[in-house]
């Protein structure tokens, strides 16, 4: 028994008493239901009780099932959930092509389960026909309680399948992973099985093929960690195993006897058919031996005809003969011209061979054409990704200094020095009285334009540390606020000037007015909140938090 690196208290010595207290936790009424669908799996028919147990016990808000194939093992689910109605929602994720290991199939098998699942599961299934990858996005981190793996079986692809939907577990959760019994035609579940028993609290089924149920939670119900406790009672755990692997046995037999009992009234219909067949098979005997009499008479005349008739064939016999002789020598003449002909057939097929070696240079010369074809290709990819983020920069260069022409025009002195010019260009005679006042102003000009100039390359670096952090979302800011996407200005440029002031949040991980409301010293500086924190408040030990879902100010 493996050693599991447990999560929850430690336990005392155990007892035959805890082993039947584990043994009773670990089955209820629902362990007993029957099946209601069955499909082509005959080893997931043996898990059947323990499926509506867990279903009972763990009361799941999200079920996964990453490889559906026939549905019987995702039927069962769904028959718990709809029978105890605990309000789970669930979701079957195949391609409904089959792979190396459950076999390729056809259409048929993915619209028969269709029929049955939206009859009877359709108020709170859905059913994904896509790549379990395709289907990751659409599920939030944390959010599923039970995620049922039994895709391909070859170690990479069970290990991937697992570490790309991990994130996606809650803190109540179940994993479970069929299969992990086979040891044969690739199948190396057991391998990445192992592994995970020494991270986390399992129990291991090792019926109908196996079935390992690992506890990634750290919140789980007292049945499934009663379960899990029994890895450390070997009785309880051997009485675990025999209790689902007898309910197991029997569901087994059942449909076995069903089957059998199915083939045996069609096997009885076949009979029926057999004997009516042979009534009248008899019938038409009978009737056949009538007519061979009647027909007995009517060959003896005939038969005194083809005597006479085989005198006649006698003498064409000969005639027979003597034309034999004149096809043979014609046959003679057609040897000499079939032997002609395989010269010129060895001829074609020389000629032929030369020609598909002229076919396979011009296939090489082909795809020397489709590699350079799609060398280009990729170089003309990266050279627009550079162009692309050039134009960027420039763009973001241009908002930057008109922000900067803006600044200059807003600042007293370039206000004063407009109304001076004015003032000369109307009142000649007091241009040479004040023309030492414009040198003043330009110098006024001068200073506040260099305060100026600071004040937006300080912006510019903070824009640049805005950039280049994944606190700031470009494509989730042009998402959440369309106005600042339908004006064209850079993002990073809009929420260091504006959007922050506004009340805006630079992507769904940093919450603006939360951290102002946690530091009002930077409040009261004015610095924009995210800068702050990824200048200063981060080496502070300072904290953030994340942006409530339906709230991005």
């Amino acid at each position: 028994m493996r050693k599991i690196v447990a999560t929850y208290p430690a336990r005392p010595t155990p007892s035959r008493n805890e082993a039947t207290s584990i043994l009773r936790s670990c089955l209820s009424p629902e362990s007993f239901w029957p099946p209601e669908h069955l499909g082509p799996q005959d080893s997931w028919l043996e898990h059947a009780p323990f499926a509506f147990w867990l279903i009972a016990a763990l009361r799941p808000r999200v079920l996964v099932e990453l490889g559906t194939h026939g549905g019987f093992s995702y039927f069962a689910f769904c028959q718990a959930v709809q029978r105890l109605q605990t309000e789970t929602k669930c979701y079957a994720v195949d391609t409904w092509k089959g792979d190396e290991h459950a076999g390729f199939y056809g259409e048929e098998v993915y619209q028969q389960l269709r029929s049955i699942h939206d009859r009877h599961y359709s108020a709170f299934s859905t059913l994904i026909r896509s790549t379990f990858d395709e289907a990751l996005p659409h599920f939030n981190d944390g959010s599923i309680d039970v995620l049922h793996i039994d895709g391909r079986h070859f170690y990479e692809d069970v290990r991937h399948d697992f570490a790309t939907w991990r994130p996606k577990l809650s803190d109540h959760s179940v994993v479970l992973f069929h299969d992990i019994n086979v040891r044969r035609g690739g199948f190396e579940v057991f391998k990445l099985w192992d592994e995970l028993c020494r991270e986390h609290p399992c129990f291991e089924f090792l019926h109908g093929h196996g079935l390992g149920v690992l506890g990634i939670g750290s919140d789980l119900p007292g049945p499934i960690r009663e379960l899990f406790a029994a890895v450390e009672n070997k009785e309880a755990a051997a009485h675990v195993r025999s209790a689902y692997s007898r309910l197991g046995s029997a569901l087994s037999l059942q449909f076995s006897s069903d089957r059998q009992a199915a083939e045996l009234v069609q096997s009885k219909a076949e009979t029926q058919a057999l004997r009516k067949s042979a009534a009248l098979n008899s019938a038409e005997a009978s009737r056949l031996l009538k007519v061979s009499a009647d027909e007995g008479s009517r060959l003896g005349s005939e038969l005194a005809l083809m005597q006479r008739r085989a005198i006649e064939l006698e003498n064409e016999l000969e005639r027979a003969q003597h034309r034999a002789a004149e096809v043979q020598q014609a046959v003679m003449k057609l040897e000499c011209d079939l032997a002609s002909a395989k010269q010129r057939t060895a001829q074609l097929e020389s000629d032929l061979t030369s020609a598909k070696q002229q076919t396979a240079q011009l296939e090489s010369d082909l795809a020397s054409a489709k590699q350079r074809t799609a060398n280009l290709d990729g170089e003309l990819r990266t050279q627009t990704a550079v162009t692309e983020r050039r134009v960027i920069e420039l763009r973001s260069t241009v908002v930057a200094r008109e922000a900067e022409l803006q600044a200059i025009k807003a600042t007293a002195a370039w206000r004063l020095n407009v109304f001076v010019k004015r003032l000369a260009q109307r009142y000649s005679h007091l241009a040479r009285s004040m023309s030492g006042l414009p040198r003043l102003f330009w110098r006024a000009a001068f200073l506040q334009l260099n305060s100026d100039k600071r004040q937006a390359r300080q912006r510019m670096r903070d824009m640049q540390v805005l950039e280049s952090s994944p606190l700031f979302d470009r494509a989730w800011y042009f998402q959440q606020y369309p106005d600042v996407r339908d004006s064209n200005l850079e993002p990073a440029w809009h929420y260091l000037i504006v959007g922050a002031t506004e009340g805006r949040d630079p992507g769904p991980l940093f919450d603006s007015d939360w951290y102002l409301s946690q530091n009002p010293d930077v409040r009261a500086s004015g610095i924009n909140p995210l800068v702050h924190y990824l200048r200063y408040g981060a080496v502070e030990g300072r904290a953030f938090k994340l942006v409530p879902k339906g709230d991005h100010g």
